[in-house]
């Protein structure tokens, strides 16, 4: 029976709409920034002609010269352009309009700006005045978006002098700690994609002193990899549907997107508590698949999901679930026992389309997928048993659970074959 235009488009629809969703989520790439810009506010002690407190506001922008990729904590600086308005006492007017330059004194983005203006200042009152402007600035970055602003100013021809401080927002050279971090894997050409790097920034939080490096790293990438499952899936929905699969199939693989979404969330949230860094993960760009005859892409999809479906996220489902029971934190254990039962789920899809593509490409599909049947799940990390209990499995734990997994795969998919 033809299915309804508007079923398929419904799919369509709830597609497009999940993939906007993880693009607004997660980042698709580390870009490296150009321009940044930065506002904040001061307070001032005047002295020269007259005395007074000095207030107002900020803003402007800075071309990096220097560093600039949002996935490194390293150093910045460059030159830029920055305004300020506000007042003397609540008599007169002050604008300043000037040039400003400098840099992270140290190789990271957590150490003082140095930074200096040149420019332009105005004094309105009952008369109008104009002078040169200088400053030196010294930023002492307290939260990862913002630092706090020390400076020395000077208005020569006004014979006028201050010392203040104040808050700028971001910073002058933007935010500092950033962090860029690395189910089903995404393909291209028959390889898997990689989903990223991940790569911690230093803590801007105290870490537990009992969770290693390692273990914060791992649960990064265990976001990281739940990230990058998203894209897969969907690109499983849109190969179901070109292939005319059954409706019910391509809605179980528009679900697990959505469970891949909340899966890199929680994964996330869970590393920037142990790390002390927020860590934000990122997909990796969908690539272009190779356009196929329909028997071609039958045996592409049936080779995809016994690696992909029923391997690897057979194999995810059952660390998850031993990494559950091991795990002593609640929030550990509630994340980890939902991503187990989703797996599940997602691997019990694996089967099902595996099946669709037997059933609708008959012998060359069976062929094609009994070739790959001595695969191995692909997933494996160094870590200690102490992992265990923050949720993470030691590479022995991880090579037990995976050779279990794969067995029995095997037998159930020998079983298909000989049906």
């Amino acid at each position: 029976m033809q299915l309804p235009s508007s079923s398929i488009r419904s799919r369509v629809r709830r597609l497009a709409a999940l993939g906007a969703l993880a693009s607004a989520i997660f980042p698709q790439e580390a870009r490296a920034q150009e321009f940044v810009g930065s506002a904040g506010t001061y307070v001032s002690f005047v002295f020269g002609e007259r005395f007074g407190v000095g207030w107002g506001f900020e803003g402007g922008f800075s071309y990096l010269l220097e560093g600039g990729s949002s996935c490194d904590n390293g150093g910045r600086g460059g030159l830029g352009f920055t305004t300020q308005l506000g007042a003397i006492d609540v008599d007169t007017f002050r604008a300043v309009a000037a040039v400003h330059g400098g840099a992270n004194v140290a190789d990271t983005m957590d150490s003082p700006v140095v930074d200096g203006e040149a420019g332009v200042a105005m004094h309105v009152n009952e008369e109008i005045g104009v002078g040169i402007h200088t400053a030196l600035n010294v930023d002492i970055p307290f939260t990862p978006i913002s630092a706090w602003t020390n400076f020395i100013r000077a208005e020569w021809l006004l014979d006028e002098y201050s010392v203040g401080g104040g808050v700028v927002l971001p910073g002058r050279y933007g935010m500092s700690q950033q962090t860029c971090v690395i189910g089903r894997p995404l393909r291209a050409a028959g390889q898997l994609v990689a989903p990223g790097l991940a790569c911690v920034a230093e803590r801007f939080a105290p870490s537990p002193t009992d969770v290693d490096d390692a273990v914060a790293r791992a649960w990064a990438e265990d976001a990281q990899a739940e990230a990058a499952s998203v894209p897969a899936f969907l690109l499983l929905a849109q190969e179901l549907l070109l292939l005319g699969a059954p409706m019910s199939l391509v809605d179980a693989a528009l679900d697990a997107a959505e469970d891949e979404i909340r899966h890199a969330q929680s994964c996330a949230a869970i590393a920037s508590q142990l790390c002390g860094a927020l860590v934000v993960p990122r997909i990796p760009v969908t690539p272009r698949r190779k356009p196929l005859g329909r028997a071609d892409s039958l045996i592409r999809l049936a080779v995809e999901s016994w690696l992909d479906g029923c391997l690897n996220e057979g194999g995810a489902s059952a660390r998850a679930a031993e990494a559950a029971y091991s795990a002593e934190k609640p929030s550990m254990r509630n994340v980890l026992s939902g991503v187990a039962t989703d797996e599940a789920r997602h691997a019990k899809l694996g089967w099902e389309v595996l099946q669709f593509a037997m059933q609708a490409g008959g012998a060359p599909v069976r062929e094609a997928v009994a070739e790959y049947r001595e695969e191995p799940i692909v997933f494996s990390r160094t870590l200690e048993a102490e992992a265990a209990r923050f949720g993470q499995l030691s590479q022995s734990k991880i090579q037990a659970v995976n050779t279990v997994v794969a067995e029995a795969a095997r037998q159930e998919l020998e079983s298909l074959l000989s049906a």
